[in-house]
């Protein structure tokens, strides 16, 4: 199992987002040719210029990305994406919370394989210790709006509808 990159090129796309005078979006993307992130700056933009030619939307966003994916699929026959583990993260410096959650949770992820503890996460759990700590100031990830945290409060197992 490895992942590789998607597409004929290098795995590099670009996503525009483009409003119209009523305010409605629409998103277009396109794979890119490019070999490296630096060509693919340059070749964004030559997309947005191009789009800006031919289009009376004006473009709100773009993303670059690079797409992997798996090449040898193994599923886990116990997964299950509508279960999740839910956690309430307490923000930096505010009083507000915020709330993430990870799909098909391993179940070593909670505090007792069975009875009531087998719905609330382990803060002591390795895996959820490493999640948390990507949200935390100075971690790789931000909540939402540049928002970090400075605590994983509670977290608790929920089922969601998937769709």
């Amino acid at each position: 199992m490895t992942l590789v990159a998607r597409g004929p090129g290098a795995g590099y796309f670009i996503s525009v987002t483009m409003s119209d005078g009523q305010g409605d979006n629409t998103t277009v993307r396109y794979g890119l040719t490019s070999a490296d992130e630096a060509t693919a700056t340059t070749d964004a933009g030559l997309v947005l210029a191009a789009l800006g030619l031919m289009s009376d939307a004006t473009i709100v966003s773009y993303a670059i990305q690079k797409v992997f994916d798996e090449n040898a699929i193994v599923l886990t026959p116990t997964a299950e994406n509508a279960i999740k583990a839910l956690m309430t993260f307490q923000l930096e410096d505010r009083p507000a919370k915020a709330n993430l959650s990870v799909p098909a949770p391993k179940a070593g992820v909670f505090a007792a394989p069975t009875g009531p503890d087998s719905k609330i996460v382990d803060k002591g759990n390795a895996g959820v210790l490493a999640f948390e700590a990507l949200f935390l100031t100075g971690g790789a990830c931000y909540l939402s709006d540049g928002e970090t945290a400075d605590d994983l409060i509670k977290g608790r197992k929920v089922s969601r509808n998937q769709g």
